[in-house]
């Protein structure tokens, strides 16, 4: 049988991880990275962006 004591830290312990899964799930949506399991594309639109560089063909040209 449970104690009171036992009861409440039960209680307690579950709302704590409750809380603690929506706080990671609203962190997660908010920062844009819910549906995208990790996969970022790099962003290329700072200063230091680079072109692809273009393979010249064998003749000479572009």
């Amino acid at each position: 049988m449970v104690t009171e004591i036992g009861f409440v830290s039960l209680l307690v312990a579950g709302f704590g991880g409750l809380a603690g899964g929506l706080i990671y799930l609203a962190a997660r949506i908010f920062t844009g990275s819910a549906g995208e399991r990790g996969r970022r594309v790099p962003d290329r639109s700072g200063p230091d962006r680079r072109e692809p560089r273009r393979r010249e063909r064998e003749d000479g040209s572009a």
